[in-house]
């Protein structure tokens, strides 16, 4: 049986992998580098996003990116 992600989950890791590919420039987590992430990090952080939310965004993506 497959596995799937509630609804409201997939909307959120959908949002978090938009904020990361606009920050990259393109749309394949793929090619997301660890540099990138720490780009991605520093640059919401200093924008006065909550460490939380930059952490989720992060998360999210890495569990699709494993």
């Amino acid at each position: 049986m497959e596995n799937r992600l509630a609804s409201a989950t997939a909307r959120k890791n959908r949002v978090s992998f938009d904020q990361v590919n606009k920050f990259a420039g393109f749309d394949d987590l793929r090619r997301v580098k660890e540099d990138d992430v720490v780009a991605f990090k520093q640059t919401r952080l200093a924008a006065g996003r909550n460490p939380s939310t930059v952490a989720n965004d992060i998360a999210a993506c890495g569990t699709v990116c494993k």
